[in-house]
């Protein structure tokens, strides 16, 4: 009994170590406990890309949605092209491989998935957006159905456990 109390403890020690810390050259959003989400989900095998710098360059980049129909469908950043989650060359066999590329989902876990093989595939410049949608919509950001910007923020969460990081007031949540 003496040694289950003890690996108990070390099991609580050691995972409030690794999901407490927070990588201090990464970037940060505003959320703390959305930061270390983020800082235990992703790995940062792909360069990050802040929200604030593809808010002032997003003309520069082609922006890749890496989620799913149903979410992409919901809004997306505006200009953004629909890739899905499963990566297929075919699905980017268009684009200019020398144009920089940022890729987002909802927090940032599967557009990086999605740059790793980008990379592979001889893209020069990938970028993962840092938070994803989620923090795009936090920053104050509007997105867009189709073509069309909308003034009301509507976003899909994922589902509930997720949308608790979008914590922007004026986002309407779609799960």
């Amino acid at each position: 009994m003496k040694y289950i109390k003890l690996i108990v403890a070390y099991i609580v020690l050691f995972s409030s170590c690794i999901f407490g810390q927070v990588n201090p050259e990464w970037p940060k959003v505003k959320d703390d406990k959305y930061n270390k989400r983020l800082n235990f989900l992703l790995s940062g095998s792909v360069p990050f890309m802040e929200v604030s710098s593809l808010e002032k360059n997003i003309k520069e980049y082609t922006v890749l949605d890496t989620r799913g129909r149903e979410e992409y469908e919901v809004s997306h950043i505006p200009g953004a092209v629909f890739v899905g989650p499963d990566f297929d060359l075919k699905n980017v066999e268009g684009l200019d491989r020398e144009k920089p590329v940022v890729v987002y989902c909802s927090v940032g876990y599967r557009s990086e998935k999605y740059g790793e093989k980008l990379l592979k595939a001889g893209f020069a410049e990938v970028s993962n957006l840092y938070g994803g949608i989620f923090e795009w919509l936090n920053a104050g950001n509007n997105v867009a159905v189709g073509n069309e910007v909308l003034e009301n923020k509507l976003i899909h969460t994922y589902n509930a456990s997720w949308g608790k990081f979008v914590t922007n007031p004026h986002c309407t949540k779609v799960h």
